[in-house]
């Protein structure tokens, strides 16, 4: 990491501390985290990585990370950290789902439906990777099957913003 990394996130929390003194005794993980709420990927970016200095095993700082990366365009960093987070859990399905959404964004929709397909094993019914599912069969041109995925994201989810988002990319 670079010198001016560590003092950098410091300055950050402090800076988010005064802004919000309820966060005052935050951790740079949990800071990352509503570096990430807050759409500031760059602030979160930082704190994960001071943290994986830290605490080079944490695979919320790892995940975090990688999803930071991702927002900001760093696809191929994105792609290392997101491997390393399945290495070390291939089941973690929020991995799973960063790594499916990286794929299609790199026009790899094969890869993104077995990371999908591993996440409806463990979670049936999960909108975010029926939804994910969606949008491989669109990248793939499989338009039936698109219609077919939302009809059952729909039946699952009739209330959710996710489900009719996904009726909206098929209509």
């Amino acid at each position: 990491a670079c010198p001016g990394t560590r003092l950098a996130g410091l300055r950050y929390l402090r800076n988010q501390a005064v802004a919000n003194p309820m966060i005052s005794g935050a951790t740079p993980l949990s800071m990352g985290e509503l570096a990430l709420q807050r759409n500031d990927f760059a602030g979160a970016e930082m704190l994960f990585r001071q943290v994986l200095a830290v605490s080079p095993q944490s695979l919320e700082a790892l995940r975090g990370l990688g999803y930071a990366l991702f927002q900001r365009g760093a696809l191929a960093d994105a792609l290392a950290a997101l491997e390393d987070v399945i290495k070390r859990a291939p089941s973690d399905p929020l991995g799973r789902l960063l790594m499916g959404r990286l794929c299609l964004r790199l026009q790899e929709p094969a890869a993104a439906e077995k990371h999908f397909q591993r996440i409806l094993k463990k979670i049936p019914g999960s909108e975010a990777a029926l939804s994910g599912m969606v949008s491989v069969a669109l990248a793939l041109n499989q338009a039936n099957e698109a219609r077919r995925l939302v009809q059952r994201l729909l039946a699952l989810h009739p209330q959710s913003e996710v489900s009719w988002l996904a009726a909206a990319t098929v209509a």
